[in-house]
């Protein structure tokens, strides 16, 4: 499963749709506060974060959370920002990828062939 945080309903969808045809359960939050309860509960195997919402807390709130709940879940932030500092900002506070809005079909199945190639693929603890 993965969990995709993102406040723009346009986004959700265009994320949804392209991720259901390649077979992967998506649970979408527009709140970094509803996505942090979500990633601590249902312990997806990837998390893309908008990184900034229109809440008080952002996608780097959202990561620093994780990231100091233990919680080692690879997160991709997916935004419009894509200066070098951004994305070195990013991958230092816990990052795992960045994604660049507009992103195509491709660019987003590049990411999941690094972090998450088979969705049906079952993790052994």
């Amino acid at each position: 499963m993965i969990t995709y945080i993102e406040d723009n309903p346009n986004n959700q969808r265009l994320m949804q749709r392209i991720l259901s045809k390649r077979g992967y359960e998506v649970q979408v939050f527009d709140t970094a506060e509803a996505g942090f309860e979500a990633i601590r509960a249902l312990q997806p195997r990837l998390i893309f974060t908008d990184l900034h919402l229109k809440t008080r807390a952002t996608g780097m709130d959202l990561v620093r959370w994780v990231r100091e709940a233990g919680i080692e879940t690879p997160i991709i932030i997916v935004t419009v920002f894509n200066m070098i500092a951004d994305r070195k900002r990013a991958l230092a506070a816990g990052c795992d990828g960045y994604l660049s809005k507009p992103y195509s079909s491709s660019d987003l199945y590049q990411v999941l062939d690094t972090f998450y190639p088979n969705p049906k693929a079952v993790i052994q603890h």
